[in-house]
């Protein structure tokens, strides 16, 4: 909805036709109960727009709303026009059905505070703003405390500048058992017990997008806060969770969110280290570690999950460790079901070649049984800069692994490889594309 389409919307464009057809659009108010605002330039909009929305929100007397709003304040004229219609919207919180909102650099003055409601079925809530992390009472938030349980959510997404606040009761447990979506960023401060109770809220989540946020840097040290990680011991079981994503800009809370989750049915599990990677104050939160693959190796083995696609994706060199290769096959050889594999700066050792290599003259079940992810058909191992790494793969042992792989059913369809040679290779580089060696 703009200044200048009103008119050409459903149930407006009806109701302008003569009395009779406005008498019967008007005594329909479900008709009315769906809006959607945009405004994302620094035009201004007719001051009138507030006034239409809120008349618009009364036609839809008490039926269910749903509301989608696009709101960036940046460079706008029309904070106030902006303002209004935040707060009409906020007036009507508890009959939104269906919420999708978006505001953009959010100024200082304007507040953002949604009651939770329980006939909300998918909520989904973005603010961006660089004063919204200035204080601990930021200008967003998301408050559970008076209504915190609900079997009608489906769908919950809160990215970015959103505070959870919580019930002070702590026999007030939030109980979401039918959200099957969920997404939700880390709190910059790096307390990270707020998570815990979104995932024990959700048992039967489905999907899991997680963006690790990176600390917020204290003035005083000008350095980065630790997490604020919980004396929590007791994993989540999330045992009808198919697919994690996360984007990790926080290694430690990162960790503590693999080291949380039981996923049993857990089919792909996806690890984005290479966001953001210039905005870091440490270049170690965007590389693998020796903690790190402990406890993927560790949920593997406590989830035994039927996982079919795995990505670890980080940007910078892989810390390297003594042991580092054997953690990895170790976190491997369960995955007998495993189709696609992408690791990029994750070091890896001759053994997992070999490991990978299928033998000759024995039968299929014990093929299958003694070769790490026997069902493969997708394989990416990948080093920015090779040159950099100290150890070195034997290339005997990658052409062999690649041989055994070239008939079906294991069958290796489409691979990438960039690793860390041995003395005779081009450059100390081994490369592989589909088939061809560089």
């Amino acid at each position: 909805m703009t200044s200048l389409d009103i008119e050409g919307m459903e149930p407006m464009n009806f109701s302008l036709v003569c009395r009779s057809w406005r008498d019967v659009v008007v005594s329909h108010p479900s008709l009315w109960g769906r809006m959607h605002i945009l405004h994302s330039t620094t035009e201004r909009i007719d001051p009138l727009l507030p006034r239409i929305y809120s008349k618009w929100l009364q036609l839809s007397r008490t039926a269910l709303l749903t509301i989608s709003l696009y709101l960036d304040f940046i460079g706008s004229k029309n904070n106030a026009e902006l303002g209004r219609i935040i707060d009409t919207t906020l007036a009507q919180y508890s009959r939104i059905k269906d919420v999708d909102i978006f505001l953009g650099n959010l100024p200082r003055k304007q507040t953002f505070h949604l009651p939770f409601s329980p006939t909300i079925v998918s909520l989904s809530l973005k603010v961006t703003g660089k004063y919204l992390n200035a204080s601990p009472d930021r200008q967003a938030s998301l408050d559970f405390s008076s209504c915190f349980s609900s079997s009608e959510l489906l769908s919950l997404a809160t990215i970015e500048g959103i505070r959870w606040i919580f019930p002070k009761n702590p026999n007030q447990n939030l109980h979401f058992p039918n959200v099957n979506d969920l997404r939700f960023s880390t709190d910059v401060t790096g307390d990270m017990s707020n998570v815990y109770k979104i995932l024990s809220a959700c048992p039967n989540v489905e999907h899991l997008d997680v963006q690790t946020r990176r600390c917020i840097t204290s003035p005083a040290t000008s350095s980065s806060i630790s997490p604020l990680l919980p004396s929590i011991s007791d994993p989540v079981l999330l045992s009808r969770l198919c697919r994690i994503y996360i984007c990790s800009q926080n290694r430690a809370a990162t960790l503590q969110l693999m080291e949380w989750m039981t996923c049993p049915s857990l089919c792909v599990l996806s690890i984005d280290a290479t966001k953001h990677v210039l905005d870091s104050e440490d270049p170690d939160e965007h590389c693998m570690t020796r903690e790190l693959l402990v406890a993927y190796r560790d949920f593997v083995g406590r989830s035994h999950p039927p996982l079919r696609y795995l990505t670890l994706d980080y940007s910078s060199p892989p810390l390297l460790f003594e042991g580092h290769g054997l953690l990895l096959r170790e976190m491997l050889r369960p995955l007998r079901n495993l189709e696609v594999l992408r690791l990029r700066e994750v070091a890896v050792d001759t053994g997992l070649f070999e490991d990978m290599t299928f033998l000759q003259n024995i039968n299929e079940e014990a093929q299958s049984s003694s070769s790490i992810c026997p069902l493969l058909s997708e394989l990416m191992i990948i080093y920015m800069d090779p040159n950099v790494l100290s150890f070195r793969i034997l290339p005997g042992a990658v052409k062999a692994m690649l041989e055994s792989r070239r008939k079906p059913p294991h069958e290796l369809k489409d691979c990438k490889l960039r690793l860390p040679g041995s003395q005779g290779d081009v450059a100390g580089i081994l490369a592989y594309r589909d088939g061809i060696y560089a």
